[in-house]
């Protein structure tokens, strides 16, 4: 099979593609050139339907079964600390634990988003709407088309809970959108690696390119 650059048409050499990582080189202008099908491991569902693009993501579900096996062990702990101090009329101990009541509920947060969410982004000539549910989150994203320059791999900022049971010198990955006005916004995505987020990366701006293509004008013939 060959791959072909998308923005210099030329091909791409095989001792330049990573089939692992799913993505190739173009070694002419230095373009990340994605496989067709895409990392093996990376759950994305690709769709589109004229000028818009859409693509589906799940988090890594083994991640969430873990936060789950934590957040159990956490609200058992804490519930039988308030157990033993409403026993003992200890209003101290209950007051004391209140923060640790907080951290359990975010807790439940995060394991309930890895568990069921799905990261929905949207692009069309006009827009570009990234949304995460069911279970409410944070960072959304909507932008006007426009005003994007490019999309480029990142690491994800995440809570402690979802960092803990990887090693430190093993980050999640997102994709981050850079804006014309030098803004740069992170999705609120957890991919697992380097080579997940620039295959994505790369397919949103061959989405991004077609909507930027002006649209072909219709001729009538009479």
């Amino acid at each position: 099979m060959k791959v072909l650059c998308p923005t210099c048409h030329q091909p791409v050499r095989g001792e330049d593609i990573d089939v692992a990582r799913g993505v190739g080189v173009c070694r002419p202008c230095g373009e990340v050139v994605p496989l067709v099908a895409g990392p093996a491991d990376l759950r994305c569902v690709e769709r589109r339907d004229g000028d818009a693009w859409s693509f589906a993501l799940a988090p890594p579900r083994m991640m969430g079964l873990y936060l789950l096996a934590v957040a159990a062990v956490w609200c058992g702990f804490l519930t039988m600390w308030y157990r033993n101090a409403l026993r003992q009329s200890n209003g101290f101990s209950m007051w004391f634990t209140l923060p640790h009541v907080g951290a359990g509920v975010v807790l439940i947060w995060l394991t309930l988003r890895m568990l069921f969410n799905r990261a929905r982004i949207e692009l069309t000539r006009d827009t570009l709407r990234v949304v995460e549910g069911p279970i409410p989150s944070f960072g959304r994203v909507r932008e006007p088309t426009a005003g994007i320059e490019r999309f480029a791999a990142g690491e994800s900022t995440s809570f402690m809970p979802l960092s803990f049971p990887r090693p430190r010198n093993k980050p999640t990955w997102t994709v981050l959108v850079v804006m014309r006005d030098a803004r740069s916004l992170r999705f609120p995505l957890f991919l697992d690696r380097e080579g997940q987020a620039l295959w994505l990366a790369a397919r949103l701006n061959d989405a991004l390119a077609a909507a930027n293509t002006p649209p072909v004008p219709l001729t009538y013939r009479g």
